[in-house]
């Protein structure tokens, strides 16, 4: 309820106590406007009136902004007008429709319906897919991840749908052959580098896309909102694709595609996922060096066909002996091949073999590592500990 002498400051009172729905982002269409400025879930809610298009300050007063005061309807009318254009809140359903090219769809939706789950809907009526799929209300693109309520829909209220047909673009790999994808004509770069990642099961932070333009190759950014496929585009990666090997309890070798710029924590999933050996079991050495989860490959001068050596570093993979023998000799294979002899006891320490080693050898005990049926010896354990026997 309102009259001449109200103003911007009482006004805005009024509607905070009357107005109590999340709007994110939507503007009335009127006059008058009301445009909610607050982000998702922010209290207090903070508002923008504008009459005309010229903003309303708290001081004006209706009589000096020359808005008209128009009687107030009958009661039974108000309630009319109230009901029939309620807001689909997020606890709250109601009926609305989707204009097609030659129909109107009723839908039953709720407030808490994703927009994609709404094309979902609409996919099963006009057998369109959602990626294919451009619904608006009052001018506003919707956006699949937000939900019906964010957008203030009313119930009755008329969606429009905008179907985008499909078409092939073609994509040349760093080998040279073509990928031949089918998207719809206004894809992203974004949305193009997404359906790769699916489809080739290359991480999209790996590549980027060019295209050539009078001979010059131009940079394609992940915002480009331009249609692609007028483009002959090619996909490159900020660091190369390159074989490696991996050389498994040295008993057999496996061979991996990595970028320089992975970490070695990459290194050890593509391991897991390819030979079902848990990552945090995993213990790689390179040029006798322990690598470090976090450190990229290249900082330890992998490349192409490097070798990288797995074993196991879980205490529980140890088996406890069940023959002892009282002493015996061992033998020691050095990274040159050359066979070093020991001689041992089933009591003799991994520390104390290792003073053996450095006896014979002169090596820092610290700067290497002793491997036996592809688990690392730690120094308190004892060769009986690990099951190790004479002539191993």
């Amino acid at each position: 309820n309102v009259t001449i002498h109200t103003t911007g400051e009482l006004l805005s009172k009024s509607l905070d106590e009357f107005f109590k729905l999340s709007c994110r982002g939507y503007e009335f269409n009127s006059w008058c406007a009301f445009r909610p400025k607050r982000e998702t879930d922010t209290l207090p809610y903070k508002y923008d009136f504008t009459y005309n298009d010229k903003p309303i300050q708290k001081i004006d007063t209706f009589e000096k902004l020359g808005i008209k005061i128009v009687s107030k309807p009958p009661v039974h009318e108000l309630e009319t007008q109230v009901m029939a254009e309620p807001i689909i809140a997020k606890s709250s359903t109601g009926q609305i429709y989707v204009k097609t090219s030659n129909r109107n769809i009723t839908l039953q939706v709720s407030g808490s319906d994703t927009i994609y789950a709404l094309k979902e809907m609409i996919q099963n009526k006009e057998f369109c897919l959602p990626v294919q799929q451009r619904l608006t209300y009052a001018g506003k693109l919707l956006n699949d991840e937000c939900l019906i309520a964010d957008y203030c829909i009313k119930k009755g209220s008329i969606l429009n749908l905008s179907v985008i047909p499909k078409s092939l673009i073609s994509i040349t790999m760093p080998t040279g052959k073509p990928l031949n994808l089918e998207v719809c004509y206004d894809v992203t770069v974004n949305a193009l580098k997404k359906i790769i990642q699916d489809k080739e099961g290359i991480p999209d932070n790996k590549f980027y896309l060019t295209f050539y333009l009078k001979s010059q190759q131009v940079y394609l950014d992940d915002e480009n909102e331009e249609s692609l496929l007028n483009y002959k585009i090619d996909l490159n990666f900020y660091s190369p694709l390159i074989p490696i090997y991996v050389n498994i309890f040295k008993r057999k070798s496996i061979t991996l595609n990595v970028f320089k710029n992975d970490t070695v924590s990459d290194l050890k999933k593509m391991i897991q996922d390819k030979e079902g050996i848990n990552s945090d079991h995993q213990f790689l050495i390179f040029r006798e060096k322990e690598l470090s989860n976090i450190r990229r490959l290249e900082r330890y001068g992998v490349m192409k066909h490097s070798i990288i050596h797995l074993v196991l570093k879980d205490k529980a993979l140890r088996k406890n002996s069940e023959s002892k023998f009282l002493a015996g000799q061992i033998y020691v294979e050095m990274q040159t091949q050359e066979k070093i002899i020991l001689d041992v006891s089933e009591n003799s320490t991994i520390n104390v073999i290792r003073k053996m080693i450095n006896d014979k050898v002169s090596i820092d005990s610290h700067k290497y590592i002793l491997v036996f049926a592809g688990t690392v010896l730690e120094d308190d354990y004892t060769l009986d500990d690990y099951n190790i026997k004479p002539e191993s």
